[in-house]
């Protein structure tokens, strides 16, 4: 049995059971878990540098604590940060140079080429989906909209 994460419901996180291809679940296979009781808004919100002009970027494990009651947390950053990374400042038609380099294992870098994939597959969806809507057709000798 997997453990698929639902969110969070008041003071319960509560979880879904997933079962393996052929298997049945029922709605007495889900879990709860209790969630910690926290302070809201005690800590300082983080605010990443901001930076501009050409730069090299590189994206590896890091650690943050998201709250002054909880421990660090692993984390995957940009640019040494300790969550996501810094803020891009650029000006409309200046040219920017921006190069990312991998410090992550494998094993965690293929979660991160799978969200792109998605995204990518989201978007040619959407595109099949706009031109179904405007020519009412999804073959492909029809649509030439997208030509020259």
């Amino acid at each position: 049995m997997v453990l698929g994460a639902l969110g969070t419901v008041g003071a319960v996180t509560r979880a879904m059971a997933v079962a393996p291809a052929g298997e049945q679940t029922s709605p007495g296979d889900q879990l709860t878990y209790p969630s910690p009781d926290l302070t809201p808004y005690v800590d300082d919100l983080w605010i990443p540098p901001s930076l501009s002009g050409d730069r090299t970027l590189s994206m590896a494990r890091s650690s943050h604590r998201f709250h002054r009651d909880l421990g660090t947390a692993p984390t995957w950053s940009f640019g040494g940060q300790p969550y996501l990374g810094p803020t891009i400042e650029a000006r409309s038609g200046e040219k920017l140079k921006l190069t990312f380099t991998n410090n992550l294992d494998g094993q965690v870098f293929v979660f991160f080429i799978i969200t792109v994939a998605a995204a990518e597959v989201s978007v040619g969806l959407a595109l099949i989906v706009a031109l179904y809507r405007k020519r009412q057709t999804a073959h492909v000798e029809d649509l030439t909209l997208m030509k020259n």
